[in-house]
């Protein structure tokens, strides 16, 4: 495999910023080798699959990848970190937060404020490794979930190609729930 490089990079203007606006999920063994990748390795498809939908808010998210190299073994992977939080505790959504827990291969769609969509775990998937059900102490402390997911993969995330309307409106497989 050829690891030529085959273009430079210049210096962007200032026009992104940090954060998430939320996270999909999908079951890795449904997505698992049906996912189509174009030139710039941009998700372009897809089986059908649904995609469940979580709204997100607030500072504490954040989607890391730490790349792990050791030159005399010649390997390289790549860590991707991904830390949520949901306000509230509640009997509602406690069934959906132990699904998450339990669940060994996910693929995790994170949006972020840039509009782009990054997926966690497409290689063997992804899984809750930490988590947290906060109640605080005081009357304006953090109470609700919070969960971190990590995945080890080959390359760093995948985007998927930017959509023209809605989220994922250029990939006609895919079922989002709730809908935008």
């Amino acid at each position: 495999m050829a690891c030529n490089l085959s273009a430079g990079r210049l210096l962007d203007c200032k026009t992104d910023i940090g954060g998430i606006q939320e996270v999909l999920f999908a079951d890795w063994n449904v997505l698992n080798g049906s996912i189509t990748l174009d030139a710039n390795e941009q998700i372009t498809d897809f089986d059908a699959a649904t995609l469940y939908r979580f709204e997100l808010k607030g500072g504490a998210n954040s989607f890391n990848q730490e790349i792990t190299a050791n030159g005399d073994a010649g390997t390289v992977f790549v860590t991707q970190t991904l830390v949520i939080q949901w306000n509230n505790l509640s009997a509602t959504y406690r069934k959906e937060m132990a699904n998450l827990i339990r669940n060994r291969r996910l693929v995790i769609f994170v949006r972020d404020n840039n509009d782009n969509i990054a997926a966690v775990g497409l290689d063997a998937g992804a899984e809750v490794t930490a988590g947290t059900f906060a109640n605080g102490a005081n009357r304006g402390d953090f109470s609700g979930t919070m969960l971190t997911f990590t995945a080890e993969c080959r390359k760093q995330a995948n985007f998927v190609e930017p959509f023209t309307d809605v989220p994922f409106d250029n990939i006609p497989n895919a079922t989002i729930s709730p809908a935008y």
